[in-house]
């Protein structure tokens, strides 16, 4: 139920930011996948997929993520990134 309302009260790019720092660790810190389908990170975080991707083109917009090619992104911005996920 915490999870739930912590999802609610975040915004989509908020949670999309949330969800990128464990794929990035599990990514070795340097470049990561978001290791699903943008469909299946939707799911997740309780949206559709074409919310997810306008948060990750807004991420990239905003300098915090970088495309590294091939569906593989990096965190350019790491402090961003936090503020972002509204840590």
């Amino acid at each position: 139920m915490e999870r739930l309302d912590a999802m609610e009260a975040r915004d989509v790019t908020a949670r999309v930011a949330h969800a990128l720092p464990a794929r990035h660790r599990a990514g070795g810190g340097a470049t990561f996948t978001l290791g699903q389908t943008h469909e299946q990170l939707a799911e997740e975080l309780w949206t559709v997929r074409e919310v997810v991707v306008r948060s990750l083109r807004e991420l990239r917009r905003r300098g915090v993520i970088a495309s590294a090619g091939r569906g593989r992104y990096r965190v350019t911005d790491a402090r961003a990134l936090d503020t972002a996920a509204g840590a």
